[in-house]
């Protein structure tokens, strides 16, 4: 179960940084 939650925290954090550099760019 530890590893599931640190991929989806994993995922989570990847997407955010994807939006701020959509948003940046």
């Amino acid at each position: 179960k530890g590893l599931g939650i640190t991929f989806i925290i994993t995922g989570l954090m990847a997407i955010a940084f994807m939006s701020f550099l959509g948003i940046k760019l």
